[in-house]
């Protein structure tokens, strides 16, 4: 997973304080700047389910805005910047995943097969799936792989990391920073 440039912040996980990585700058990657996020239904279950997803990789970011550009047809790409550094401040619920594990590996599944496991937390940070990784749990959740077989593959993959914001209250530390087209064109 790539390091990310961070801060360390206090956040409560149960009746436990902890210290978590969180770092000082978010990006979302989407068709439109995204001054005022905020939490939408959306069309199909996530990793961490329901919430405003970021990541603290501009490159990830690019990447993302770059497929939604595409599987929308949109106009352009656009990634968004926030200043997350004032996150712990705000005493929010955060879970956090330093890695693939089976645990991690376990939430992904449940999610995506929509049983938010994470609905009591403000915040989740932990790998993101690229499309290799897509890939690796599609075949496990058809039944191509083994958990073992699945974990194996996972824990070769570079992954990024993503930063789920999944509570109004844990917007509230997205401050605005700015955007920029990334790449524009007739409808994809």
């Amino acid at each position: 997973m790539e390091t990310m440039p961070a801060i360390r912040t206090f956040a409560k996980l149960g009746n436990d304080t902890v210290t978590v990585q969180i770092p000082k700058t978010a990006y979302h990657g989407g068709t439109e700047a995204v001054t005022a996020p905020e939490i939408r239904d959306r069309l199909h279950a996530p990793d961490f389910g329901k919430g405003v997803y970021t990541t603290a990789s501009e490159e990830q970011a690019v990447r993302w805005a770059k497929r939604v550009r595409l599987v929308r047809k949109a106009e352009k790409a656009v990634v968004t910047a926030y200043d997350i550094s004032g996150i712990a401040s705000y005493g929010l619920t955060v879970k956090s995943f330093d890695g693939v594990s089976e645990e991690w590996f376990d939430a992904v599944i449940a999610c995506r097969q929509g049983t938010d496991v994470f609905a009591g937390c403000d915040v989740v940070v932990g790998p993101v799936a690229n499309d290799n990784v897509y890939q690796t749990i599609r075949f496990f959740e058809t039944g191509v792989y083994s958990k073992g077989e699945a974990m194996r593959r996972l824990l070769a993959e570079r992954l990024f990391n993503q930063i789920v914001f999944k509570t109004t209250a844990s917007l509230g530390c997205c401050r605005y920073v700015s955007h920029k087209v990334v790449e524009t064109g007739g409808a994809a």
